[in-house]
């Protein structure tokens, strides 16, 4: 997983990469490690436009996980 975060720290423009990378991990049923990234992304590009789908995406996964005051928030 380190790996995720350290293409992050190396270069901002790496957000989409990490989005990407991130549901590619969802397609794998590794919803752990994508959810970090996305809040990783949510956290760090808040008004980016990587930033709003990495929540996006993180509030699908809470609804699906039935973390719904979470999902709402981030909605």
């Amino acid at each position: 997983m380190n790996l995720y975060f350290g293409v992050l720290e190396l270069d901002d423009a790496n957000c989409f990469g990490s989005l990407g990378i991130a549901n590619v991990l969802c397609e794998y049923n590794k919803i752990h490690e994508a959810k970090e990234i996305y809040k990783l992304l949510g956290q760090s590009e808040p008004d980016s436009l990587a930033g709003q789908h990495a929540n996006l995406n993180l509030a699908h996964i809470l609804m699906n996980e039935g973390n719904f005051e979470f999902a709402v928030n981030l909605y």
